[in-house]
């Protein structure tokens, strides 16, 4: 065991049973939701029974506190006022709030738990380790085509294979959905990268973090969703500064999704037959805003401007959306701030959108004051890039309604209010000097 090891060792063997509780609650996040709740929640009663008396004067529990009244408001106002609900989809638009209410106070509790760069680091181990379940499942699924539902403890952890692939020959693992395997292990692909590029003297180690590199950007790439694999492609651009290369990517990448989005069939399919078949569909781009995500935008956007101020309630887009002329099977908007527009008003939208987009700015601001080379790197900007893609990735699809992936974001972005409050160095990977 070398001295880095040891002095890990020390490191995780001195620290209180409150920060350990978070860091195993990050580990079973990945494949054991309930066990991770629960450590998460001894974390939290932690930091809220020693700081209880700072909770208010935090200016990010300000903003919190006044979206949460709004989205109290708002159901009030929806179960009151809304006309032919019945009583489970006015029960659904209560429960609705367990996606935002209680990952707000999981967004201030882990800032204690991520205020400095060695339990950063140490987070993404945990992290790195707890997604082996996932390629374990990925494995399963692909190589040894292990397929149905399987689960322990009367039914509160689930893994499914095999059961909600919409693409032949994708994969989604334990999840229940390919996006979601997609989106967590794209998000892990700046870590892992991190944690590759760092090691020094220990071959094996070494071995073992290639390997699951490889297998993580792998089996990213066969569950076929775009935003994961142009996610995967923009972790690398940000964490080795090749910035200005995002700007053609993502209009090559918006101009390809706007004709694969709306029309599914073409999906993965040559471009000599993309080109046939817009040359043969003369009507295409007059066709294109009937189909899919443009023409869910459309009908959602009708629906906030009828009701812009409180919205009409979570879990009622299904029905809203086929009353007003909807034509897709959707049980969302597939875009989150439309999402929260639709569900809770516009002042909510704009307040929670534009908390996290200037706590990004910042960030960015940050990270990249200075022009560094490619060897100047630190976990702040492989964490800055994987926020990025969570929170980006919103924007044409929403996949935190899996409880998995919504605390993830919220801990991503928790991590990201740290590193914005405390300038952390960078690290030269070749060298191991340290940059402040």
């Amino acid at each position: 065991m070398n001295i880095k090891n040891i002095k890990d060792l020390i490191f995780f063997n001195s620290i209180n049973i409150d920060q350990k509780s978070f860091y195993f609650g990050t580990f079973f996040l990945g494949s054991a939701l309930p066990l991770s709740v629960i450590f998460y929640l001894v974390s939290i009663y932690f930091v809220i029974r020693k700081n209880k008396f700072y909770f208010f004067k935090d200016k990010y529990n300000q903003l919190l506190l006044v979206c949460s009244g709004i989205m109290i408001f708002s159901n009030v106002n929806s179960s009151i006022n809304i006309k032919g609900l019945t009583g489970n989809e006015i029960l659904n638009i209560w429960v609705n709030l367990f996606n935002w209410i209680p990952l707000f106070l999981l967004f201030y509790c882990s800032s204690f738990y991520l205020n400095n760069e060695l339990k950063r680091k140490t987070f993404s181990k945990f992290l790195i380790a707890g997604t082996v379940p996932i390629l374990i499942s990925c494995i399963l699924e692909k190589w040894f085509n292990v397929n149905g539902i399987f689960s322990t403890l009367y039914g509160s952890i689930v893994w499914y294979l095999k059961q909600n692939n919409s693409l032949e020959n994708s994969i989604s693992g334990l999840f229940s959905n390919r996006n979601y395997t997609g989106i967590w292990l794209s998000s892990l692909i700046g870590f892992s990268l991190y944690e590759l590029l760092t090691i020094k003297n220990n071959l094996f180690k070494k071995i073992f973090i290639l390997t699951l590199n490889i297998l993580i950007i792998y089996f990213n790439f066969y569950t076929f969703s775009r935003s994961a694999i142009i996610g995967s492609i923009m972790i690398f651009l940000i964490i080795f500064n090749k910035l200005k290369l995002l700007i053609p990517i993502f209009s090559i990448y918006t101009f390809i999704s706007l004709i694969l989005l709306s029309f599914p069939s073409l999906n993965f399919i040559p471009l000599k037959k993309l080109f046939f078949y817009w040359r043969e569909n003369t009507n295409f781009l007059e066709n294109i805003l009937q189909f899919n995500r443009v023409e869910i935008f459309s009908v959602t956007s009708k629906l906030i401007l009828e009701n812009p101020i409180l919205g009409w309630g979570a879990s009622t887009f299904p029905k809203m959306y086929e009353s007003s002329g909807g034509i897709q099977s959707t049980q969302h908007s597939h875009n989150m701030i439309l999402e929260l527009a639709y569900n809770y008003g516009i002042p909510l939208s704009i307040l929670l959108s534009s908390m996290i987009f200037v706590l990004l700015f910042k960030a960015f601001k940050l990270l990249y004051k200075k022009n560094t080379d490619i060897y100047h790197f630190s976990i702040n900007k492989c964490w800055f890039a994987s926020t990025i893609l969570v929170t980006f990735s919103h924007l044409s699809d929403i996949t935190y309604y899996d409880g998995k992936i919504s605390i993830l974001i919220w801990v991503l972005l928790s991590g990201l209010r740290s590193i914005v409050e405390e300038k952390s160095p960078s690290i030269n990977i070749k060298t191991g000097d340290i940059y402040n």
